[in-house]
């Protein structure tokens, strides 16, 4: 049985004896966060495994469903790609989840940044696509990854292992600055949308071809979420907040499946013979390749959990 504190005249008592509490008189119950965080916990791996299975449907039905998606086909070949990396995705989603009862701190922060992709990578589906036979599929996705994402976070073990690794790691500052370069295509779309507004020349393009209106989403997501985001960890993490350090894994862990569909986009486009598409862009991979050596690093720093130890909030 847990045990039990109540608070008497502002003072927190807990019995020791857990078998057998006894309360003082007078005193008041005190609710213990670590029963809210539990019930939190399960909601979002309930929620997470239901992410799985409904990725690995939409990302089936679009590789294999002859005219599901009915946008232009530049929009068809990217949503193609994406689908085949989320094919990917899904089985690994899945077995994180049945990691993390273990209560490993690093498979927790893994389990953030598969969530992290799904919201950003479900959003272009559901605010980019053209109505379709999978659009509840793909609101559900994105609502359920984002939920999902929020309950995880709000109750992630913060202060125990994760705030050990970000006091005492020395490689956080170099990995702050690697998410700063990575804000900085915000100043590229923050200049091509002045210069579109003050002189009408089209705004830059993106290595996969999309039309006006999915340029738009991207600009709008990566300058309204992407961009302050990378800004804000790095700021946490410079300054050694174990947060900067959650938001950091979860980021680049997520990134790292950005960039891997991206390159599965572009690769679809230029199979499919879209205007203006190309195979191949050789500044994805080294980002891919920093990302994940940055994720991986990050990961390596969490003190492993204890195996006899079970995860409480389970």
């Amino acid at each position: 049985m847990p045990s039990v504190g109540w608070d008497v005249d502002g003072t927190e008592v807990r019995a020791m004896d857990t078998r057998m509490p006894v309360r003082p008189s007078g005193a008041r119950p005190v609710t213990t966060r670590a029963t809210g965080a539990g019930t939190a916990l399960r909601a979002a791996r309930v929620m997470s495994a239901i992410v799985a299975v409904l990725m690995a449907t939409s990302a089936a039905g679009g590789l294999w469903i002859t005219g599901l998606y009915r946008d232009p086909p530049s929009l068809v070949a990217a949503f193609r790609g994406y689908d085949l990396v989320a094919l990917a995705v899904a089985p690994v989603l899945a077995v994180v989840l049945v990691a993390s009862r273990r209560g490993s701190a690093r498979i927790e922060l893994l389990w953030l940044g598969i969530l992290a992709y799904a919201v950003y990578n479900y959003a272009f589906y559901v605010f980019g696509a053209a109505f379709n036979a999978f659009f509840l599929i793909h609101a559900a996705l994105f609502a359920l990854a984002l939920f999902a994402f929020v309950l995880a976070l709000a109750n992630l073990d913060v202060a125990g292992r994760v705030a050990v690794a970000a006091r005492t790691r020395r490689f956080v500052p170099w990995i702050g600055g690697l998410l700063v370069l990575a804000a900085v295509i915000g100043v590229f779309w923050a200049y091509s949308s002045l210069r579109f507004a003050v002189t009408g020349e089209p705004v830059q393009t993106l290595p996969v071809v999309l039309p006006d209106a999915g340029l738009h989403l991207a600009y709008a997501l990566d300058l309204s979420v992407l961009v302050p985001s990378y800004l804000l960890t790095a700021i946490l993490l410079w300054r050694r907040v174990a947060w900067g350090y959650v938001l950091a894994t979860a980021l680049l862990a997520a990134g790292v499946a950005h960039q891997l569909a991206y390159l599965s986009a572009m690769a679809f486009q230029w199979r499919a013979g879209v205007p203006g598409s190309r195979a191949f862009d050789a500044m994805e991979p080294p980002i891919a390749l920093a990302y994940l050596v940055a994720t991986v690093v990050l990961l390596r720093a969490v003190p492993r959990a204890r195996a006899a130890a079970p995860d409480p909030r389970t």
